[in-house]
């Protein structure tokens, strides 16, 4: 008998010469193109044919443990911050620690912290120096402004009567800082009712920042819409002698905006997370709003008014206001990340932490597992989730305080229009914005068209201001690596 000699071929890659079939040739074959899918076709010179399948490594599952971070982190973490290069900062009981991409500790980040009792707020400025909140028993609360390796910088003036849980750095490099103070040391008859805004340079009081009386209660959250409104939330129930429980919008000059009219019957808000379409998402130690069921996760029209189409369940624990409990994010995919002190989501079990896509539906393929709560999240470019909270395991894996979960990198979903852009009728030559929101495998492109027939230059965001000169239709394009999909608009 002849003997059999084969030609292996996969995609476009072929060895360079005949090989005979045996066991090491599968095995180093595997190794050389590990973790692509291939199909090898053997072509036989006698009596034998047939072909074999080599299968991929399955991409990790969203919301499963990356085993390979491991930040060893040793304090109750209350603040969270990736760095532009991906280095994580920690911020906990009297301490701030810097960790690698890997998760190993930065040895040359040896940073001084001044005195508070423990760090709750750590933002960053464009230059990269960061500004550290807190507070604690021993001293008033003070924001630190500290250079890239964690030394102390020029001290920013203000001293602080209470608490400081946000602190968030506009687009001019204007200081909002948010917390549970009511004055400040630079000016002991100016009242601050929990909210204030710092100079970009000096950090001086901006005085042209003028939130009136402020909140009557802590404000542990804040976010910016995108025309520079600032949303904060907290646990208040009137805003400068307004009711106005659990949420306000104030201007940019910090006075409170009489078109935003939220109405929570009960509890707090403790996070914000604003959505491309301007729709606002709330969580916190809430159970109905406009006398309607919202425990704990809900979403408003930019108005303030409860979006009705927006109803997730959530069985949640009621926990003190003023301990963190809550933490919410919105991915690169558009998808909704939330933790916090609940065990059921729609009906299904999901213990402290769970993603749901943009109608409020769970993401089943989403697999976190934690013995308990997230309270902190940062999302990496790469779609990684980083964690930090008061969990020992995750994944039965001892990970305590902060860890990594896999996101949604490795699929590629074809985008959907999750909210249609709205016709409008405006007069001739007002303006007018339309909003769409998608979700699908980041990066979702934007491409806004007028008349069907010319793309509008520049246009390439989730939403469209434009001038008109009468009836007008604006389609869009909006496409990623898995397919596109369009939709339109009417004036």
């Amino acid at each position: 008998m002849n003997p059999l000699n084969v030609r292996w071929r996969s995609d476009s890659f072929a060895p360079p010469s005949p090989e005979r079939l045996d066991r090491e040739l599968v095995r180093a074959w595997k190794r050389r193109r590990r973790g692509h899918a291939m199909l090898g076709m053997v072509a036989v010179i006698g009596s034998l044919a047939g072909s074999l399948a080599f299968a991929a490594d399955p991409p990790p599952a969203p919301g499963s443990l990356d085993r390979s971070f491991l930040p060893a982190v040793t304090r109750l973490p209350s603040a969270l911050t990736l760095q532009p290069d991906g280095r994580l900062l920690v911020g906990g009981l009297g301490s701030l620690a810097r960790y690698e991409v890997s998760g190993a500790p930065d040895p040359s980040f040896n940073p001084t912290v001044g005195t508070f009792d423990f760090i709750q707020a750590i933002a960053l400025r464009a230059d990269g120096t960061m500004l550290l909140g807190g507070g604690g028993l021993s001293s008033p609360s003070q924001i630190v402004a500290l250079n890239p390796n964690g030394q102390p910088m020029a001290e920013i003036p203000p001293a602080f009567d209470g608490d400081v849980h946000q602190i968030l750095v506009q687009a001019d490099d204007g200081i909002l800082v948010a917390g549970g103070f009511t004055y400040a040391a630079e000016k002991l008859t100016d009242v601050r009712g929990r909210i204030a805004r710092l100079e970009p340079v000096e950090g001086h009081f901006d005085t042209g920042f003028d939130p009136g009386l402020g909140a009557d209660g802590t404000i542990f959250a804040l976010a910016l819409d995108d025309q520079g409104r600032i949303l904060a939330g907290g646990a208040f129930t009137n805003f400068d002698r307004v009711p106005m429980a659990g949420i306000a919008r104030l201007s940019p000059q910090g006075r409170l905006d009489p078109g935003f009219t939220p109405r929570l019957n009960d509890g707090d808000v403790q996070d914000i997370a604003v959505q491309s379409d301007g729709r606002i998402l709330i969580v916190g130690n809430f159970t109905r709003i406009e006398d309607q069921p919202a425990g704990g996760l809900a979403r408003l029209l930019p108005d303030g008014r409860l979006d009705t189409s927006f109803h997730p369940v959530v069985e949640f624990t009621r926990i003190a206001p003023e301990l963190k409990g809550w933490a919410l994010a919105i991915t690169a995919e558009n998808r909704i990340l939330v933790g916090g002190p609940f065990t059921q989501v729609n009906g299904e079990s999901r213990s402290y932490l769970a993603e749901l896509n943009p109608a409020g539906e769970l993401v089943p393929a989403f697999t976190g597992r934690l013995d308990r709560i997230p309270w902190l999240f940062a999302l990496r470019p790469n779609g990684r989730i980083v964690i930090g909270g008061n969990f020992d395991t995750v994944e039965g894996a001892n990970r305590p305080y902060v860890a990594q979960l896999f996101g949604h990198s490795d699929e590629n979903l074809s985008p959907t229009i999750v909210h249609q852009p709205e016709d409008q009728a405006v007069p001739v030559g007002a303006t007018a914005v339309f909003r769409v929101l998608a979700e699908g495998s980041a990066p979702l492109e934007y491409q806004w068209w007028f008349q069907n027939t010319n793309s509008i230059p520049s246009k390439c965001q989730s939403s469209l201001l434009t001038l008109l000169a009468g009836s007008e239709s604006l389609p869009l394009c909006l496409a990623n690596c898995a397919g596109n999909i369009r939709a339109s608009c009417i004036t």
